[in-house]
């Protein structure tokens, strides 16, 4: 044991390495999770600025269509930058503008009136790029497409669908309002007549004379007049008859008052009237005619037939046995019934239920209804040619007419290859852009008119004297036509007329059809004949022609560079609508 003590120990066994590479390991690891690590901050920066470029870019391209739909709505300024809206800098942007009649064919450029949409291209790019080569979001393209179409004014900045300086008649006719905004007739001074069978889907007025409505004339709207008002066999009124300077008659049980009656003077009903009727003078109802609500008048008031309300007046009531009034009497005069007065008409009258309210007499202190004013008519308007006002309004092309080769259209000297007229007569058939044709040269336009319009056309000239005027839409697209005649003197009040000229007529059947708006501003008069049907306005002296029923559309229109009806139309009536779609593309369209 002793001896043991003396022993060396024995010797640990040699390493093997497994530390070193457990080691090694921890350490591959670590480099392992470094890179890792590396990397994730990498892509989360990369993806990072790519995705700040592809916010920046999509800004861009939405700033850009909303400076060009900015651009637009203002008069001009699309054709000032030729359709192309560019900005550099922050942010960068190019927006382009294309014009479409269906909303599936499209052509770059600016819109025309006969655009029904817009298309508006942006690109925008990012002020700061993605990194590493990643360009995907540096720039983006966004479409946007928009309706176009009049921002249309009212009836009442148009104008009406006819406007007469002087007077006149209007016999078988239908004034119509196929977009509900009121077929209107003015007439500035002078008389009215209208008989029939005629309608008008608008109302009457006439501030300087008197009307008078006959043979089944119609009128929709109301009559208003300075003058008296007379209505006869089979007249109609859907709304109020006001005759704000003298009285109303009704002369005839077939005639008929949708709304209320109003006379300055007296009034006289052989008729219906379905409103009230007021009256500063005497007012007479006469057996067999009805009146639905109360009378006001402000004197004697005789009744032969059915009241439907309540009558009042300063004067004095004569009651019939073929009268009846289902409202209260109130009359600061005498009461008769036969030949009884006061107490003893009115005892009878309550007796025999003539009278379904209270009655007074002799009360105090009634008074006479107040006149109504008078229509309100814009004066006329002087229309003087300038090239610039239409320009104004997208016209491009000014065309003279070759009056050295003749001034009349649709016969063998204009229609025919070998007629001198034929190529300008071809030319006009195919104009592709809104055009003024000036043919003041001629003394008189005349002739067949027949064009498939695929643009904006109008006509200057002294006087026109058409055989036919048939005007269509070649591309279904709407387009719009003038026949003007200057004013001959346009720092005159009021029309006047171009020596021996200053007519516009149509002498057989024609058509202004759908999808036409057709103006004739005539400084003489206006004589539209023989069953023609019109789209658009007149506007003239004066209004004569017959033959076959005519028919007015009324579809306001106006003229450019005047404020006919009271306010301007053009310029500036076309704008951008609601937007109809919007996506991002990949590719610009061009």
């Amino acid at each position: 044991m002793f001896l043991n003590t003396f022993k060396k120990p024995k010797r640990a066994p040699a390493s093997t390495g497994s530390a070193l590479l457990a080691v090694v390991g921890v350490m591959a690891v670590g480099l392992i999770v470094v890179a890792l690590i590396a990397s994730a901050i990498t892509s989360a920066f990369t993806f990072s600025t790519i995705a700040r470029a592809e916010i920046q870019s999509q800004a861009a391209s939405e700033g850009g269509v909303a400076v060009a739909v900015a651009g637009l709505n203002r008069s001009g300024s699309c054709e000032a930058v030729s359709g192309t809206y560019e900005k550099s800098g922050t942010p960068t942007f190019r927006a382009t503008v294309w014009r479409s009649t269906d909303g599936e064919n499209w052509v770059r450029g600016c819109p025309q009136s006969t655009t029904t949409y817009v298309r508006i291209i942006s690109t925008g790019w990012a002020d700061s790029k993605g990194i590493l080569g990643r360009g995907s979001g540096d720039s983006k393209i966004l479409e946007a497409i928009f309706s176009y179409g009049s921002a249309g004014p009212g009836p009442s900045s148009a104008g009406a669908a006819m406007y007469l300086f002087g007077g006149g008649q209007l016999d078988t006719y239908e004034v119509l309002s196929p977009g509900g905004q009121g077929g209107d007739i003015a007439i500035r001074s002078g008389d009215f007549d209208c008989t029939g069978p005629t309608v008008i889907e608008g109302t009457l007025r006439v501030p300087s004379g008197s009307a008078m409505l006959t043979n089944s004339c119609w009128v929709k709207g109301s009559a208003i007049a300075s003058g008296s008002i007379s209505m006869t066999t089979q007249s109609r009124v859907d709304g109020d008859v006001i005759s704000s300077g003298a009285g109303v008659t009704l002369s005839n049980s077939t005639v008929r008052v949708g709304g209320s009656l109003y006379a300055n003077g007296t009034a006289t009903i052989h008729g219906a009237v379905i409103g009230r009727i007021e009256a500063t003078g005497a007012v007479t109802i006469v057996q067999g005619s009805s009146v639905g609500s109360t009378i006001a008048a402000g004197s004697t008031v005789s009744v032969a037939s059915t009241v439907g309300g309540s009558i009042t007046t300063p004067g004095n009531l004569n009651f019939v046995d073929t009268g009846r009034v289902t409202g209260n009497i109130n009359i600061g005069g005498t009461l008769s019934f036969g030949r009884l007065r006061n107490a003893a008409a009115a005892s009878e009258l309550l007796a025999q239920g003539l009278v379904t309210g209270t009655i007074s007499f002799e009360s105090a202190g009634i008074v006479a209804p107040t006149p109504k004013p008078a229509p309100e008519v814009p004066d006329w308007i002087d229309f003087e040619y300038d090239f610039a006002d239409w320009q104004a309004t997208g016209f491009q092309t000014e065309l003279d007419w070759p009056a050295n080769l003749g001034c009349r259209l649709g016969d063998s000297s204009s229609t025919t290859p070998s007629g001198v007229l034929y190529p300008f007569y071809q030319q006009l058939k195919n104009l592709s852009a809104p055009t003024v044709v000036d043919a003041r040269g001629c003394a008189t336009v005349a002739g067949d008119v027949e064009l498939a319009l695929k643009t904006d056309v109008a006509f200057i000239g002294n006087d026109f004297n058409f055989d036919v005027v048939n005007i269509s839409s070649a591309d279904g697209a709407t387009h719009r036509m003038w026949f003007v005649i200057p004013d001959a003197q346009p720092t005159v009040e009021g029309p006047q007329c171009v020596r021996r000229a200053g007519d516009f007529q149509v002498n057989t059947p024609s058509v202004i059809a759908d999808h036409v708006v057709a103006m004739v501003y005539a400084s003489c008069s206006i004589a539209i004949n023989n069953g023609t049907q019109w789209q658009g306005q007149l506007y003239s002296g004066d209004m004569s022609g017959g033959g076959g029923t005519r028919v007015l559309e009324y579809i306001p229109i106006g003229v450019p560079g005047t404020n006919i009806g009271g306010g301007p139309i053009y310029p500036a009536t076309y704008k951008l609508g609601a937007l109809v779609s919007q996506r991002n593309r990949s590719d610009s369209g061009e």
